[in-house]
């Protein structure tokens, strides 16, 4: 893993001149955004003027004027802006925390993986996501990428998952099926028995279902959950797991999306990117958090 003082060295000579290109582009689609807004408040107090002479059309032509203007005046260049800087900078910086690691921006884990995990059981009525990352750590492969899953529409529109979902092969084939959810996750399953565990803090934050409970007892070792509850901690946010067809699957559940440039933040802010490689280091480092390359069972 990567140290500070190599992100601080990497960030002064490889960021840096690309962070103050995109500083300028910044800067622009913030008059922009400005400008949208200000159109789009001249678009409506028209519109009210004119009301009374629009026979009951000005709501729906106004709307279609500002959101028009909207696409034209910001989101077009702010979409090309993200696309640069995911070019610019967070592919280097993927890079650097791990050269054989695979980025791609626009590719996302696909929506049989995410299934598979059987951590949601929910309907689905949007599935998207991007910034897929893909690698292999020793012995262990893996990838993740950013997602946001959404049921329903309208008022009934609310979102299942949003975050980091990383899935990795295990050093174990299994037969059964085991999730570990937060006890206050509303996903429980009440066709697989709660398995008991010798780890209080760990039964505090987790409820763990099966159909196979000395195999949920082998896969969750105590040195293994302490590594969650650890990685829990550290990431400092929901994390939920599943053990399925001999891979782990993992929901870290995330407020921001973290692969995206902060429009209102300066961008040549070291602190700005630091939190970026902190947390990309983390994740990347799940693989040898709970060990994962380990091989004490069958599986080679």
């Amino acid at each position: 893993m990567k140290t500070l003082a190599e992100f601080n060295s990497f960030y002064d000579s490889g960021l840096l001149p690309e962070l103050k290109k995109s500083e300028e582009e910044r800067k622009a689609l913030l008059t922009r955004l400005y400008f949208s807004i200000a159109c789009g408040i001249m678009t409506a107090i028209i519109i009210i003027l004119l009301a009374p002479y629009m026979a009951g059309l000005g709501g729906g032509i106004g709307a279609l004027l500002f959101l028009g203007m909207r696409y034209l005046i910001f989101s077009t260049p702010y979409d090309k802006y993200k696309t640069e800087f995911k070019q610019r900078v967070m592919k280097p910086l993927i890079a650097f925390i791990d050269p054989a690691l695979h980025y791609e921006f626009t590719r996302c884990v696909p929506k049989s993986v995410f299934l598979e995990s059987d951590i949601f059981i929910d309907s689905i009525t949007t599935y998207e996501g991007n910034d897929f990352v893909e690698g292999k750590n020793g012995k262990t492969a893996f990838n993740f990428s950013e997602l946001n899953v959404i049921q329903g529409s309208g008022k009934n529109r609310h979102t299942i998952f949003s975050g980091i979902f990383f899935v990795a092969d295990f050093n174990k084939e299994f037969k059964g099926k085991t999730l570990v959810l937060n006890r206050s996750f509303f996903g429980r399953r009440d066709y697989d028995d709660i398995v008991k565990l010798e780890n209080p803090d760990f039964e505090r934050e987790y409820i763990v279902y099966s159909n196979d409970q000395v195999e949920a007892r082998y896969i969750l070792s105590p040195a293994l959950m302490e590594r969650i509850l650890k990685f829990k901690e550290e990431s400092d946010t929901g994390v939920l797991l599943s053990f399925v067809n001999s891979s782990v699957f993992m929901a870290i559940d995330l407020q921001e999306n973290l692969f995206e440039p902060k429009l209102f933040t300066k961008g040549v802010d070291e602190t700005y990117l630091r939190s970026y490689f902190s947390y990309m280091e983390l994740v990347t480092g799940i693989v040898d958090n709970l060990n994962l390359n380990t091989r004490i069972w069958t599986k080679q």
